[in-house]
C-alpha cells in the first residue's frame, strides 16, 4: 500500500505547493497595500488570511490523513484475498495519464484528492462529458474519472470498455455507437 500511497502524494504535492504560492502571494499583497496597517481593513484581511490559511490546512489534511484513511476503509471492504490482490499487483498496473488499469479487476485513479478503487464489473456505464469520464456503479453511485489535459477521454473509455464488454458506453449523454469488432466482419466489408 506504501507505493500507492507515495504515487498519490507525488500526484498531489503540485496541489499544495500551488495553493501555498497563492496564500503566500495574497498575504504578502496585504501586506505591501497596508491591508493590515488601516483600521478599516485591518479586520477583513485577517480574516482573509486566516481563510486561505485554513483552506490551505485542509488541502494539506485532505491529502494526508484523509485520502489515506478511506482508501485504507476501502480496501477493507474488500475481501483479504481482493485487497492483497490490489496491493501486490499494484507494480504491475499498466497506467494511463494518472489513470491505472489493473489485469484483472481493478481501476484505481485519483479524483477530487481521492483514491479510487472500482472494479471492473461494478461498473454500469461510462459517459464522457466535458468534465471527465462519469461512471455509474452497481451500487447507484456515481463517480468521475477526470481528464486531465493532455490525456484522451476517448483512450480511458476504450480501456474501460475493453475489461468489461457489458458497459454501457455514452457521449454526452446519448449511447455511442460502437463499430463491430475487426473478426466479424467478412470479406466483402458487410457484417457476417
Amino acid at each position: 500500500m506504501q507505493q500507492i500511497l507515495k504515487d498519490f502524494y507525488k500526484a498531489h504535492v503540485s496541489v499544495l505547493i500551488r495553493y501555498t504560492v497563492i496564500v503566500a502571494i495574497c498575504i504578502t499583497a496585504f501586506f505591501l497595500t497596508g491591508v493590515f496597517a488601516r483600521d478599516n481593513t485591518r479586520i477583513p484581511g485577517i480574516v482573509i488570511a486566516v481563510f486561505l490559511g485554513c483552506c490551505l490546512i485542509w488541502a494539506a489534511v485532505d491529502i494526508f490523513i484523509i485520502a489515506p484513511k478511506k482508501f485504507g476503509d476501502r480496501l477493507g471492504q474488500l475481501s483479504a484475498e481482493n485487497a492483497a490482490e490490489v496491493v501486490e499487483n499494484y507494480t504491475q498496473t499498466y497506467r494511463i495519464g494518472n489513470h491505472k488499469f489493473y489485469k484483472e479487476k481493478w481501476i484505481i485513479f485519483y479524483s477530487y484528492r481521492r483514491i479510487k478503487l472500482i472494479g471492473y464489473d461494478e461498473i454500469i456505464s461510462a459517459d464522457l462529458k466535458r468534465g471527465g469520464i462519469f461512471l455509474k456503479l452497481s451500487s447507484g453511485r456515481e463517480t468521475i474519472i477526470t481528464v486531465s489535459p493532455g490525456e484522451s477521454g476517448e483512450m480511458l473509455m476504450a480501456a474501460i470498455k475493453g475489461r468489461n464488454e457489458n458497459i454501457k458506453i455514452m457521449l454526452n449523454g446519448e449511447p455511442a455507437h460502437i463499430a463491430p469488432k475487426p473478426d466479424s466482419i467478412g470479406t466483402n466489408g458487410k457484417e457476417s
